[in-house]
């Protein structure tokens, strides 16, 4: 993994975007790898002009172009939804990002930090599918903690208060023993 766990850290939950999203991603670019090529298959048949311009030759490869083009951005999407992920732990939030090939973004929260917890679900395929959003608000300037698209989102932040309650119940603890 992209960073290392605390003495004693216990990992409560790993999640990805909703699969959802991925598949709304594929279901355009399926859309485009039709709709483009037989667009210009039907401008190549049935306009001359386009028909003399281009020899079939030349279709063909940007066709094959087009392909690849269509396979690396898939490509893309894929590797961006495998690789975006969030863990709570029994002491911080981690989110971890790709922003681009070769570049990730590790971010960390400590759960002591958090001030509030929102979770929104919008549009009928969110509710439909149970996902949303996740908001923690932090103390402090920091920004806010982000959770895009979470499955299950309600279950998320019952689990990041549980933590949070069982964290605070140790410090809790560990300051009346001293």
């Amino acid at each position: 993994m992209a960073f290392q766990l605390r003495p004693n850290e216990k990992v409560l939950l790993i999640q990805r975007r909703h699969w959802f999203t991925i598949f709304i991603e594929f279901l355009w670019i399926g859309l485009l790898a039709v709709l483009v090529p037989l667009v210009t298959l039907w401008l190549q048949s049935s306009s001359e002009l386009l028909s003399n311009l281009f020899v079939d030759w030349m279709i063909v490869l940007l066709l094959v172009m087009y392909y690849q083009l269509i396979l690396i951005i898939s490509f893309t999407f894929l590797a961006d939804y495998y690789l975006d992920i969030w863990i709570v732990t029994d002491q911080r939030l981690i989110r971890i990002e790709l922003k681009s090939f070769f570049n990730r973004l590790v971010t960390t929260m400590n759960l002591d930090r958090i001030q509030d917890i929102k979770v929104s679900t919008r549009g009928f395929f969110a509710t439909l599918l149970s996902y949303g959003d996740i908001k923690v608000q932090t103390a402090g300037t920091e920004a806010d903690f982000v959770f895009f698209h979470t499955p299950r989102p309600q279950d998320t932040k019952n689990v990041i208060y549980k933590a949070l309650k069982e964290r605070s119940s140790k410090d809790t603890q560990r300051s009346l023993t001293k």
